[in-house]
């Protein structure tokens, strides 16, 4: 489910009978926006959704009959269009962007394509690999941006994804992948920071500044951090990740942790009053 970006009372989401639907947190009802049964494919379903702030553009992972990620759609409400719809081998998932113009898609050999769907058929813009050294797993998108991890060897950056080949590091010599990984959070309306989840993938204890923290860092090229907390979740498995999203105020920021114990129960912990990030 993903909160309206217009309608404060507005939740989407989707069911396994391919249908999208509008939910009143308030009034409790519930709105079909569309029926995707011709597009999904056989004995598969939706998955993965995202949307663009607006609520106009929306991208889905396409699964198969064993609920494998088989391909993507892309479908513009204002127009009633499917902008896009691929079935794909090796596929990963899917994102648009904020402003509802660019697609994500990033695959699981390590490469990704980035598409420019404002023209009338939709342009690959590029592809970044791993021999290339932009390829990116973990990512979050903004209003044209994107904020991603890439060569292991370097770390963090920043791009627009009209040009997303032109990568501005981010703080260079602080941010490394041999022992840590992380997930990303564009969420707030403040787009000068990014949230980033930082985890040890062995389970490990911090070593290093930024290691197992949830933090904030700004997407100028400045180098500035701001350090919110420590998420003491222990990695063994992809569930016990700190996923943690930002709200769109700046002020809150929810995450799972396992709180210390392998194998533990997971909770949801929310971080309260967050001094406002500087917008300058």
């Amino acid at each position: 489910m993903i909160w309206s970006g217009t309608s404060p009372d507005h939740i989407y989401g989707h069911n396994e009978v391919h249908r999208l639907w509008s939910y009143n947190v308030m009034s409790q009802h519930y709105t079909m926006v569309k029926d995707f049964i011709s597009s999904v494919l056989p004995n598969g379903d939706l998955a993965q959704m995202s949307k663009s702030l607006d609520g106009q553009v929306f991208a889905f992972t396409l699964t198969d009959a064993l609920g494998e990620p088989a391909g993507y759609l892309v479908w513009h409400r204002g127009r009633d269009q499917i902008l896009v719809r691929e079935e794909v081998p090796n596929l990963n998932e899917v994102q648009v962007d904020k402003s509802g113009r660019y697609l994500i898609v990033v695959y699981v050999d390590g490469h990704d394509e980035i598409f420019d769907l404002a023209p009338f058929l939709p342009t690959l813009i590029a592809t970044l690999t791993t021999a290339s050294g932009n390829a990116f797993v973990h990512y979050d998108s903004g209003h044209g941006t994107l904020f991603h991890d890439y060569d292991p060897t370097k770390g963090l950056v920043f791009s627009q994804l009209a040009t997303p080949t032109v990568l501005q590091q981010m703080i260079p010599g602080f941010w490394s992948y041999v022992t840590q990984d992380d997930h990303f959070s564009m969420q707030a309306d403040n787009e000068g920071w990014a949230l980033s989840s930082r985890f040890s993938i062995s389970g490990g204890a911090v070593l290093n500044p930024f290691d197992n923290e949830i933090v904030q860092v700004a997407t100028d090229g400045s180098d500035r951090v701001r350090r919110i907390a420590h998420h003491r979740s222990l990695v063994s498995v992809y569930q016990d990740q700190p996923k943690a999203s930002i709200s769109r105020d700046g002020r809150y920021v929810a995450s799972t942790s396992n709180w210390g114990q392998v194998g533990g129960r997971r909770d949801v912990y929310i971080i309260v009053n967050i001094p406002p990030a500087p917008t300058s």
